[in-house]
This record gives C-alpha cells, sequence and structure tokens, in this order.
C-alpha cells in the first residue's frame, strides 16, 4: 500500500509538472508573434545589460586595486626602503668618524649622522599616518622600537668619538650597537615585506577582476 501510494504521487508531480509545461506553452503559443519577439528580444537586452554591468564592475575594480598599489602600497615600499638607506648611511658615517685623524673630517661624518636623523623620523611619520590595518600597525610598532635602542646606543657612541674615546666607541660599534643595527633593519625589512605581499595580493585581484570583465565583454 505505502509503494503505490508512493508510486501515485510521483505520478501526481510529474502529470503537474507537465501541466505547467502545457499551459505554459499554451499560453505562449496565445501570445502574438510580435509579443513573442518583444519578449525574447527584452530577454537578450536583460542578459546583456547584466553582463555590461558586471564587465563595467570589475573593470572598476581592477582600476581601484591598481591605484592601490601605486598610491599606497608601493609608497610605504619606498619609505621602508628609504629608511633602510638612511641606517646604512649612518652607518657607514660613524665608522668613517671613528677612524678618522682629522677632527674636521670626523665631524663632517658625524653631521652626515645629523642630517640622517630628520630623513628617517619624517619617513616614519608618513608611514604612521597611513598604514591602516592592525597587522601593519603592529609591524611599524616594532620599527618604531628597534630604533629608540638604536639610537640611544648611537648617541652614546658619537659621543665617546666627540671626546676621542677611541677605543670605547670601537667596542660600543663592534658589540651592543651592531646588534641593535641588525634587529633595526630587519624591523624595516620586515615591514617591507609586508607590504610587499599587500602587493602581491592587490595585483592578484586586479588581475582576476581585469580577467573576469574581460570575459564578461568578450560574451558581450
Amino acid at each position: 500500500m505505502q509503494n503505490t501510494a508512493l508510486t501515485t504521487s510521483i505520478f501526481d508531480k510529474i502529470n503537474n509538472n507537465n501541466l505547467f509545461s502545457i499551459v505554459c506553452s499554451m499560453t505562449l503559443q496565445n501570445l502574438s508573434i510580435r509579443t513573442r519577439l518583444t519578449l525574447g528580444f527584452g530577454l537578450v537586452i536583460a542578459v546583456l545589460a547584466l553582463l555590461a554591468t558586471i564587465a563595467f564592475y570589475e573593470l572598476l575594480s581592477s582600476n581601484r586595486y591598481t591605484e592601490t598599489i601605486v598610491r599606497d602600497r608601493l609608497v610605504k615600499v619606498q619609505l621602508a626602503q628609504s629608511i633602510e638607506n638612511e641606517i646604512n648611511r649612518q652607518s657607514r658615517a660613524l665608522r668613517t668618524a671613528l677612524i678618522a685623524r682629522e677632527g674636521q673630517i670626523m665631524e663632517s661624518e658625524l653631521d652626515k649622522v645629523l642630517k640622517s636623523k630628520p630623513v628617517v623620523e619624517a619617513a616614519l611619520e608618513r608611514l604612521s599616518t597611513i598604514v591602516r590595518t592592525e597587522s601593519g600597525k603592529q609591524v611599524l610598532e616594532r620599527v618604531h622600537a628597534a630604533r629608540q635602542a638604536f639610537i640611544a646606543e648611537e648617541s652614546a657612541l658619537m659621543n665617546l668619538i666627540r671626546d676621542g674615546r677611541t677605543e670605547k666607541a670601537r667596542e660600543l660599534l663592534l658589540g651592543r650597537l651592531i646588534e641593535l643595527q641588525n634587529r633595526y633593519i630587519s624591523s624595516v625589512e620586515e615591514l617591507a615585506h609586508y607590504q610587499n605581499e599587500a602587493i602581491e595580493k592587490a595585483a592578484n585581484q586586479a588581475g582576476e577582476a581585469a580577467e573576469t570583465g574581460e570575459q564578461s565583454i568578450l560574451v558581450l
């Protein structure tokens, strides 16, 4: 009895579906050719409009991702590279000042260090205003912490050089300062790497959006 009821239910559904199809077919047949052509043309126009909208949106997205790379991500990478260049410039100047025999050369090299510091400060200030993600802020905070530790010992080294305490200055330079400098540079490189990964992600998103837009245009 249960099997019979189930079979009857299935046939009822099939018959209902067939009835619906027949009704739809009869309804379309009752329409004039002009009306059917109008409906068909309208459906085609609707599909084309949808594809055009998708293509337009995806191309806009691709453009937005590209602008993000150029105006945001690359700027951050350039600032990080600028900081690293200044760290190396300061390091070279300190070593030259340490081995200089003439006071004028020593002061000239130490002056390079002093002129380099505002460049780093300006770059970090700019980064502080444009780094918006929490993970990016954490990376930038490690750069600030490493820099503070480094510049404290750097100032001590400069004082030792000016005082003519060459042996103490050499010990500080080759010991504690080198360690802090490497940590400082590593933090800056971490920041650059973080931004490079963001560039790669945005580039992939731009490529995917552009591909989707192109495919929609080809369908059109």
